[in-house]
């Protein structure tokens, strides 16, 4: 029995004055999948990301996340984290723990906590207190330590030190539920290669290509970063 599709998109477009940056975009992913979202700068993946959290209304095409439109109603079962930050300098992590509980109804407390300490942040501290990269490790335990059904993740790495990112990778994919979806945007292939199921490659705002990334490796015959730069170059025979 195939899996149950978390997202389904149609035909997706969106211009910004006159300027079509997603041009008929088609896209599904079932349950159980983690995605990596790979793209030239300026190919609509945050546009895309910004259309399924619910924070960009004016498009044409069908986007539906577990049968509904992205809106008010998909906000409880979409853990969104963007690419900038967005904690509040001045106020603890504690506190920002007690938000997310009361405003989210599948946010676990106890996770979020664990994740923390995981990562060696106590949440006595506020932001202001805090590196970028300490930062982005909080923002993913907030995000991860909800029950969604599609984990939006743009650019999660960016600030963490190299020497902290398999922690973090590790701890994303040991709170990743089986039954929901994760879309991941990055530019840092090699490191997060290991959470990859399947790649997804945005090119002329278009998905050019949605293939398993063994299926990838096995017909490019080297690495999935190797295999991608091909794609960007127009080197990859399934593209």
């Amino acid at each position: 029995m195939l899996a149950q599709n978390i997202l389904e998109i149609e035909n997706l477009r969106k211009d910004y004055g006159g300027n079509e940056v997603l041009k008929g975009l088609d896209l599904a992913i079932p349950a159980g999948k983690i995605v990596g979202l790979l793209g030239s700068n300026g190919t609509g993946k945050t546009t895309l990301l910004t259309i399924l959290a619910g924070l960009m209304k004016s498009y044409t095409g069908k986007v539906s996340i577990c049968g509904q439109k992205p809106g008010s109603v998909t906000k409880n079962y979409v853990a969104y984290l963007p690419d900038k930050g967005f904690l509040p300098e001045n106020m603890a992590v504690s506190d920002l723990i007690n938000l997310y509980d009361r405003f989210f109804d599948d946010f676990d407390r106890e996770k979020c906590l664990n994740l923390l300490e995981r990562f060696g942040i106590e949440a006595s501290k506020t932001p202001g207190e805090m590196s970028l990269g300490t930062c982005e490790k909080v923002q993913i335990a907030l995000t991860m330590a909800r029950s969604a059904k599609l984990y939006i993740l743009d650019e999660p790495l960016g600030a963490i030190d190299v020497e902290a990112r398999d922690v973090v990778i590790d701890a994303i994919l040991e709170s990743f539920d089986e039954d929901a979806s994760m879309i991941i945007t990055t530019h840092l292939i090699r490191e997060v290669e290991k959470l990859l199921d399947d790649v997804c490659v945005i090119k002329d705002g278009k998905a050019a290509l949605y293939r398993g990334c063994d299926e990838i490796r096995a017909e490019y015959g080297a690495g999935l970063e190797d295999a991608v730069k091909a794609i960007f170059r127009g080197e990859y025979e399934g593209i």
